[in-house]
């Protein structure tokens, strides 16, 4: 029973202290979408969505920034990383100091990817780590996109999962993009004003053409999975290129795993 208080005690004492230096850490001031830490004089921006801690250290509350209707949000080290140079909250987005530049997805030079889904918490269900296939979805990513609002499609909601990049040379945070797997092919119409003139939209991708309206229409052909970058509204058709992974995680049930990626 003693044993049993003594526990408790030193749990209550271990809360205690953790509250006390999360209310000595420094505040951040919100000045026109800059975070400044008024004890270091840092200032941080937030990332676009692209970007996601792999891990963080709640441990090493760094600075808060003040709610008047919540709890403060709070800001931790990420593992790994300099505190100055990048921070994190408890929802792994990722904060970087104003003067530095995040690098693209080519610059990160990744080697992996984890095929994720999310349930409150992501789960990371396998990993793609064939070279050239990676270099085969950076390259897609890099080339031509078809806007979001364009879509034509009779499949309804895709099911969604996330591609999060993993690279050595930035091995605390992820670069992410949304897999979108549609149950009927995605299209895309398009007014052709000068037949004789007529150049293809969107190389690489299946075009055919229809009548409507007496008027001439381009159709392009997506097919069923696309990337998908949140941040821009830009979609990318893939064709089959993770037919294999797929193949494999519908044979195993894969797809219910739960390993967590962050």
């Amino acid at each position: 029973m003693k044993k049993q208080f003594l526990r408790l005690c030193l749990a209550a004492l271990a809360l205690m202290l953790l509250l006390a230096s999360c209310a000595k850490a420094p505040v951040l001031e919100s000045k026109d979408g800059v975070y400044v830490n008024e004890k270091t004089g840092v200032s941080y921006l937030l990332a676009p969505e692209n970007y996601e801690a792999v891990a963080i250290d709640k441990d090493k509350t760094i600075a808060r920034f003040p709610n008047k209707k919540m709890d403060d949000t709070l800001f931790y080290a990420i593992p790994g990383m300099p505190s100055q140079a990048y921070l994190s909250n408890d929802f792994y987005e990722l904060y970087y100091a104003a003067d530095l530049k995040l690098p693209t997805l080519a610059e990160m030079a990744p080697h992996s990817a984890l095929i994720c889904k999310t349930a409150v918490i992501s789960y990371s269900l396998v990993e793609i780590d064939e070279a050239e296939l990676i270099d085969a979805l950076i390259a897609l990513y890099a080339g031509q996109g078809v806007d979001e609002d364009l879509l034509i499609t009779e499949a309804g909601v895709p099911e969604q999962y996330t591609l999060k990049f993993q690279s050595k040379d930035y091995p605390s945070f992820y670069y992410t993009l949304n897999y979108r797997r549609y149950d009927k092919e995605v299209t895309v119409y398009d007014l052709i004003t000068d037949a004789e003139n007529f150049e293809v939209k969107y190389p690489g991708v299946q075009v055919t053409t229809e009548e409507y309206k007496g008027e001439t229409y381009a159709v392009y052909h997506l097919g069923t999975e696309i990337l998908f970058d949140r941040t821009t509204g830009t979609c990318y058709p893939m064709g089959d290129m993770l037919k294999t992974y797929w193949e494999y995680l519908s044979s195993t049930g894969a797809e219910t795993d739960t390993a967590a990626a962050n």
